[in-house]
């Protein structure tokens, strides 16, 4: 539905530059034209894009470009790098829980440009009772999600917000919107402050897996003093939330390796050193995959404030056990 309604507006002036002039971190000016139809499920890069076309403006003609939608999956780093080598320009849309996820994440480092749902509508508003009505109704529905999307954000900024029925979950958006937020509240203290966050915030990033969302904290990645013939297993931060309970915690883990050996040592270690405080649980000691939690503090009912207090806990906890 998303990829099919923007290759109509594409294919169709004026909107083509309405929604083109809209986007974030575009290498084009103002006065970018479409010079080919939009093309779906298009082979690029050994990989396949939403859509494929080509733009111009200025001294640049016949620039290829990626178009990628995501609305609820995650991104994927190494495709959208594929489109890059294979001589495109990553456009990203991202109208749904994919673009809310993602909005405080690090760039890819492919030179993507970035369009959200709110972005069409916003750019789209001047021209939009001349669009026809599917289309009409494509952007109400996109305008509503973004305004649900809002409300979250500012729920998770403690702020009175309803957020009304739609497509996606109330608490799942609650819950999305609570997690950028934590990382936004590390960004901006590090920003201030270097030395607040203990590490830096250049790899902090959300994640969504198949049972919790959460973010990966991978600059806080340290391997413990001593030789406890580990290699690379260090300890990491986790904010995670539980997609069918709700549960909140900030964890301690240790990881990167299959070892269980190996893990099972640096797990062992963190357990001999004590936790952050007197009110952090101990994690079960399950060594089957490539990670386990060692420390785990709840983050139930905290604001995004708190929940980034704890998070620099665990990191001055890692630090203090790293070499």
């Amino acid at each position: 539905m998303h990829s099919g309604a923007l290759a109509w507006l594409l294919e169709h002036d004026p909107y083509a530059g309405f929604v083109l002039r809209s986007v974030r971190d575009r290498p084009w000016t103002d006065d970018v034209r479409v010079t080919s139809v939009p093309r779906r499920e298009a082979g690029v890069g050994g990989r396949s894009a939403d859509l494929e076309f080509a733009v111009s403006w200025q001294d640049h003609d016949g620039v290829l470009v990626a178009f990628e939608t995501k609305v609820q999956d995650l991104l994927d780093a190494e495709q959208i790098r594929a489109y890059k080598q294979g001589g495109y320009q990553p456009l990203l849309y991202l109208p749904g829980t994919t673009g809310l996820l993602a909005s405080r994440n690090p760039a890819i480092g492919a030179g993507e440009a970035i369009l959200t749902g709110d972005m069409v509508c916003d750019a789209l508003e001047p021209v939009e009772d001349e669009l026809p009505a599917l289309l009409r109704g494509y952007v109400w529905d996109v305008r509503h999600e973004a305004e649900r999307f809002a409300a979250a954000i500012a729920r998770a900024a403690g702020k009175s917000a309803d957020i009304p029925d739609g497509k996606t979950s109330a608490q799942t958006l609650i819950d999305i919107a609570w997690i950028t937020a934590v990382i936004g509240e590390l960004q901006n203290r590090c920003g201030a402050d270097a030395g607040s966050t203990i590490y830096p915030v250049d790899k902090l990033a959300s994640r969504d897996v198949a049972f919790d969302r959460g973010f990966f904290w991978a600059d806080t990645h340290t391997t413990p003093t001593g030789d406890f013939g580990q290699g690379n297993v260090g300890y990491y931060i986790d904010l995670i939330v539980v997609k069918a309970t709700g549960e909140r915690a900030v964890v301690i883990k240790a990881g990167f390796t299959r070892n269980s050996d190996a893990l099972g040592r640096v797990y062992d270690h963190a357990q001999d050193v004590g936790p952050p405080t007197g009110r952090w649980a101990r994690g079960r000691r399950r060594l089957n995959g490539e990670s386990v939690g060692c420390w785990r503090m709840s983050a139930a009912n905290l604001g995004a404030s708190e929940a980034a207090d704890l998070a620099v806990q665990a990191a001055r906890w890692i630090r203090s056990v790293g070499p």
